[in-house]
């Protein structure tokens, strides 16, 4: 017997805890790597799945989110200064949102746009 071994069996017989035997350190390792992988491999599954499986969906659902329309209704009113005159009045505006990898031919899209 070495030193070491001779000191951790005293302070397990002071401090009445029991040390690990080498094969429930190994058993323990090796319990803790199946875990480990077996977290992964559902990790992996589920981003499969997420990808590959439902994928298609998602990009449909992302291509939906692409448009927005925002409609106000009300007018604001003509605002005056103190002389009488017109600082601002209400007419109508519109934006236009040109996104180049969905139009094709992005030429001809402007053309049409600025007519």
């Amino acid at each position: 017997m070495d030193l070491a071994h001779i000191a951790g069996a005293f302070m397990s017989r002071i401090s009445g805890t029991r040390l690990p035997v080498e094969g429930q350190i190994e058993r323990r390792l090796v319990t803790l790597t199946v875990l480990v992988m077996g977290v992964w491999l559902v990790l992996l599954f589920r981003l499969f799945y997420l990808q590959v499986v439902l994928g298609e969906r998602f990009r449909i659902s992302a291509s939906q989110n692409s448009v927005r329309t925002h409609h106000i209704k009300a007018t604001r009113g003509i605002i005056f200064d103190r002389n009488g005159e017109i600082l601002v009045d209400s007419r109508p505006s519109f934006d236009v949102l040109v996104i180049p990898h969905e139009t094709g031919d992005l030429a001809r899209a402007l053309q049409r746009i600025g007519r």
